[in-house]
């Protein structure tokens, strides 16, 4: 296993490995993109990947990762654009 694989159990106890995709940190909180690493016996470029959203929080135990539902990612991609546009406009030559 690489530094960019990790396993998740879910609360049934059942363990998928995912790829690391992107992490960032927006207003103080922290973000993990996550895909599931699957095993294909064949290959379909046409498949979409699937890409999964979790926000990172301290807990007793160490990190814990808790999926963001659609609105929830719908809300940070707005914020990321904010941010984005910002960023843009703060360098306008």
């Amino acid at each position: 296993m690489d530094k960019n694989t990790i396993v998740l159990w879910d609360q049934d106890g059942v363990e998928t490995t995912f790829e690391k995709i992107f992490s960032i940190e927006i207003e103080g909180e922290n973000y993990i993109m996550l895909s599931p690493v699957q095993k294909k016996i064949y290959s379909d470029d046409d498949e979409e990947e699937e890409i999964l959203v979790f926000k990172i929080k301290d807990s007793d135990h160490g990190e814990l990762l808790v999926h963001l539902k659609e609105e929830e990612c719908a809300a940070l991609i707005d914020k990321c654009k904010s941010l984005f546009e910002k960023f843009i406009n703060s360098n306008d030559i």
